[in-house]
């Protein structure tokens, strides 16, 4: 990944050849057919009457939905919500993919993925699917899908007789699926009921935050939330405008007021999603996010205040995402509520699953669409007088690998500990709980940056609940750079691949890893995609049949990036040569040892054998092991002479055979 810490998780696949979707272009709605355009299905007018609905009765609802026959929505991300007038809720989505699935939840190669889309659910069910274009060639819904990557929503909100969407655009940046940029951000008004494009208006916001996140209505004013991405966290901001006047003059909460200048727009909180949502329930103000302080964490959390321009308290968690547990890089993101159709008491969101690797999209259908869950709200308060003291004694040391080892005094027999942590370098505003829970009065905290300051307080829990935190403590990480990866190899595959393969240094997060083609005389080295943060391999397709690559690797840690190891291969399409220099040496008990010269690229090696002396005419495969290039014959007859010849296997099949190797067994 390109930044672990907060950058956009969203999967980018290359789009079908698509058409302009003029502003004001009629959406086709399909109803689990291809559906004409007379088929269209319009939401009724009237006051809101949208029951409220179980985690468990809209994740039933989106997995009939997604694998009904015909023509519709079968995935996608982002997941926004937004009452309609009537009966009805308009759900908005991001990428989608468009189509059917089988029986087996797999997905055609070729189904056809849009920006984005909205879904339509009456009362309990889901009715239709809107896009552009027709299904026979679908486009995304709104925005142009020829500029840039097209428009990712954000939230929406109802006004007079407008559906009103905040989206942004964005642009590929590299070749990473993650290496994307937002461009602009633009209002998008949808004309009810019919939910057709009226109009896209750009919006006049300059500064690098992704409005739209969250949008509220309160006291007259409509807020906008946005997420400002950094180098280390994303932090939330706020604007407003009059109710009704989206496209007109914004102004944005400096910390005190509010200042008519975007560059003025201050932090509110620290650690939030790319997108996240925010609402009034029960008479504070709630956001949910993904937890995004630290890399690789799995959790929703819940922010309060009193008002929406903050101050928010720390992050508090709902829920751990179970599904990155999964042996695919799997990643959660976008964490949404969705209040007007919650139970009281409940707390109801959403979060989007996807895989790093593309094809996990194709074979498991299911994988890629929203998971709702409800908690309950507010949380129960404790008993302050049962819960245990704050840990004393809290020390934090440094060490040279930018490590931090925490100790403090035990709280008694039966407590757990939990820790928590601040960068004070990096401006985090809230703290963040650690995710790993300890039971001694010591922990070993690391995926620290070099030179930054971070402050640490403990809690003690017990069956009571978790007490108050202890004083805090500060200390500076010293993180050198990860060492150059060792043992990086390049071999061809025959398939016209190349198989790259390198160990681990110390301290590595994760890997930059590039090519050149040397034999194109190409000077400038362009970055390669690695799905997985960490892997240590890659198979480097797209390559010309004869040429030779030359490739780099570099592993990226908390002191920043280390030295380049390199390695070269030459890229062919076709069966490997077979073996050279075949040698067969006896050996004891009616055996012989076989030894080869290795064949150019990746292959595997078979050994075959005949018996001379009593008359075989045919090489056949013995049970033997091959261990690089030798192997080991045994059960052979003393006194006979026997003839060996071994042949290399790639991607393309197995070579021919190598010169025989010829050897005779002691009497």
């Amino acid at each position: 990944m390109t930044d672990e810490r907060g950058r956009r998780l969203r999967l980018v696949l290359a789009a079908l050849a698509v058409l302009v979707l003029g502003s004001g272009a009629v959406a086709y709605v399909v109803t689990g057919t291809d559906a004409p355009p007379e088929a269209r299905v319009a939401p009724s007018a009237g006051p809101s009457g949208q029951a409220a609905m179980s985690a468990a009765e809209l994740n039933d609802m989106w997995t009939r939905y997604g694998d009904a026959p015909g023509f519709h929505w079968t995935g996608g991300d982002r997941t926004v919500s937004v009452d309609l007038p009537g009966d009805q809720v308009g759900w908005l989505f991001s990428d989608t993919f468009l189509g059917s699935v089988g029986a087996d939840n797999t997905r055609p190669a070729n189904q056809a993925m849009v920006h984005n889309s909205l879904v339509v659910q009456t009362r309990k069910e889901l009715t239709s699917t809107l896009h552009g274009g027709s299904p026979t060639i679908p486009l995304s819904l709104m925005c142009d899908d020829k500029v840039g990557l097209g428009c990712w929503v954000g939230d929406a909100v109802v006004d007079g007789d407008l559906l009103r969407v905040v989206v942004n655009h964005y642009a590929k940046t590299g070749p990473g699926v993650l290496d994307v940029q937002r461009t602009s951000t633009s209002l998008v008004s949808l004309a009810l009921p019919h939910l057709t494009v009226a109009d896209t208006k750009p919006l006049p916001l300059t500064r690098g935050i992704a409005w739209g996140q969250s949008i509220v209505d309160d006291g007259g004013f409509t807020y906008v939330y946005g997420s400002e991405r950094t180098d280390d966290f994303q932090f939330a901001h706020l604007a407003r405008v009059p109710v009704g006047k989206l496209t007109g003059a914004w102004e944005f909460w400096d910390g005190t007021s509010w200042s008519p200048e975007e560059a003025r727009s201050a932090r509110l909180a620290s650690g939030v999603g790319t997108s996240f949502s925010v609402d009034r329930i029960g008479g504070q103000w709630v956001l949910i996010s993904m937890e995004s302080h630290l890399p690789l964490n799995s959790s929703v959390v819940a922010y309060t205040a009193a008002a929406l321009t903050g101050p928010f308290t720390d992050p508090v968690e709902l829920f751990r995402v179970p599904e990155t547990n999964d042996q695919r890089p799997v990643i959660v993101y976008d964490a949404t509520l969705h209040p007007h159709l919650a139970h009281k008491g409940r707390l109801l969101f959403s979060y989007n699953v996807n895989s790093l690797e593309q094809a996990d999209l194709y074979t498991d259908a299911r994988l890629y669409r929203p998971r709702f869950v409800e908690v309950p709200w507010p949380p129960a308060a404790r008993d302050q007088a049962t819960l245990p003291a704050p840990p004393t004694t809290l020390a934090a040391r440094p060490d040279e690998d930018g490590r931090v080892q925490l100790s403090w005094a035990a709280a008694g027999q039966g407590a757990q500990y939990r820790v928590y942590q601040k960068d004070l370098t990096a401006g985090q505003l809230q703290w963040v709980r650690l995710p790993r829970e300890v039971s001694e009065p010591s922990m070993l905290v690391d995926l620290l940056k070099n030179g930054h300051r971070y402050e640490y307080r403990v809690t003690a829990a017990t069956g009571a609940g978790e007490g108050r935190h202890s004083d805090p403590v500060q200390a500076t990480a010293t993180v050198a750079p990860p060492e150059a990866p060792g043992d990086f190899v390049a071999n061809a595959e025959g398939s016209g691949e190349i198989w790259l393969e390198w160990t681990a240094p110390r301290r590595a997060w994760r890997y930059i890893l590039e090519k050149r083609d040397v034999t194109a005389g190409e000077g400038q080295f362009t970055r390669l995609d690695l799905p997985r943060a960490a892997q240590t391999k890659r198979i480097v397709g797209g390559l010309t049949h004869g040429h030779e690559y030359e490739f780099r690797v570099r592993a990226v840690g908390g002191g920043g990036a280390g030295p380049w190891t390199r390695a070269r291969a030459i890229a062919f399409k076709g069966l490997p040569v077979p073996p050279g220099n075949v040698a067969a040496t006896p050996g004891p008990g009616g055996t012989a040892t076989i030894t080869w010269t290795a064949t150019p690229g990746k292959v595997t090696y078979k050994v075959y054998q005949r018996d001379v002396t009593a008359g075989q005419a045919d090489f056949v495969e013995p049970r033997v092991t091959v261990t690089g290039t030798s192997a080991v014959a045994t059960g052979l007859v003393p006194g006979h002479d026997y003839e060996f010849v071994v042949t290399a296997t790639n991607r393309a099949g197995e070579s021919g055979r190598s010169l025989p190797g010829r050897v005779t067994i002691p009497g």
